[in-house]
């Protein structure tokens, strides 16, 4: 994704959006082209209305597709609609008058049968996420933005979905389990947000397609989720910099040390695993010891971990938190 410096020095992004012909599958179709909105510099533009949510996103695609508009065409209008968002009152310009202004606009999101990329990052779309998501989204990538609110359990229906990308916002409440139990999910990345919760999978991750899951930086409590350590596929996990206490799960040092952790073929151990910046406590796992600089990317510093010597290359990024800081956050830590 390509983008120009807005008044500011922040970057306007130029999103993607990706619309198949009317007589193609959601997948499966040869050929699939990414179009760019905005694939040229353009200049301030006072006659479209801006987009400031998601669901206006979708209906305006939705509008100029029911039209036959060419997708082409469709980027470079949403494009523009994007780019009055980010227009500087101080500039002496009107401010734009959204492109939906109450109401339901055509068909509903999940009609809109044709578009499979949606990238509208690096841009200033508040309110929440729309209940009800188009059923062929494959990539679903809304980073940088103001988004706020819990994510749809709906989006556990979104049967084509392999990445989404929720990253940099506010949104909060609980990580719902249906994206842990998805049929082909693949990359899940919603750090920097304010969740508080996970929800546990009724398979405990089984069935699990996940291979990268990026939940750093929340507000996430308690115990860290077990049953991430269970998930065939998945090689890379972020949970760092959350409020996380108790201790490293056996599963997760399993999945670091044990190929295979003796489930079979075709189950990943972990390459990377970031647990710093929480409050986990007791002594490093004995699993750990023996890992290689190199072999495994592991960081546990800024914990409060009994004796995580500076010399260990996965507690050298950080030191441990004071014992009065541990002791204030959990009274039941050592």
């Amino acid at each position: 994704m390509v983008g120009r410096k807005r008044k500011g020095g922040r970057p306007v992004m130029r999103p993607e959006l990706v619309v198949t012909p009317p007589q193609q599958s959601p997948v499966g179709a040869a050929g699939l082209g990414k179009t760019p909105m905005g694939g040229n510099e353009l200049g301030k533009n006072q006659g479209s209305p801006n987009i400031s949510s998601i669901e206006q996103v979708i209906q305006s695609a939705q509008e100029m597709m029911a039209e036959k508009v060419p997708a082409a065409d469709i980027a470079l209008e949403i494009q523009m609609r994007l780019q009055n968002l980010h227009q500087n009152p101080e500039d002496g310009e009107q401010e734009a008058q959204p492109v939906i202004q109450g109401g339901s606009v055509g068909a509903p999101a999940n009609q809109l049968g044709n578009l499979n990329f949606l990238d509208v990052s690096d841009n200033i779309i508040s309110g929440e996420l729309p209940a009800v998501l188009p059923p062929s989204l494959i990539e679903f990538v809304v980073r940088d933005n103001q988004l706020e609110g819990n994510i749809p359990a709906s989006a556990a229906n979104l049967n084509y979905l392999q990445v989404m990308d929720l990253s940099h916002n506010k949104l909060s409440g609980s990580v719902p389990t249906g994206l842990f139990a998805h049929p082909v999910l693949e990359q899940l990345t919603l750090s920097y947000n304010r969740f508080g919760s996970v929800q546990v999978p009724g398979d405990s991750g089984l069935s699990s397609q996940l291979i990268s899951v990026d939940l750093s930086n929340n507000k996430l409590r308690r115990f860290l989720p077990v049953f991430m350590g269970l998930m065939p596929r998945l090689s890379a996990l972020s949970l760092e910099n959350n409020k996380f206490s108790g201790w490293i799960p056996t599963q997760y040092v399993l999945k670091v040390v044990v190929p295979g952790m003796g489930m079979g073929q075709g189950v990943a151990q972990f390459e990377r695993l970031l647990l710093g910046g929480n409050y986990l406590f007791r002594p490093i796992p004995g699993g750990f010891m023996n890992l290689k600089p190199g072999s495994v990317t592991v960081r546990l510093g800024d914990n409060c971990l009994y004796r995580c010597p500076l010399r260990l290359f996965f507690c050298e990024s950080r030191v441990q938190n004071s014992l009065m800081d541990c002791k204030a956050f959990g009274p039941i830590i050592p």
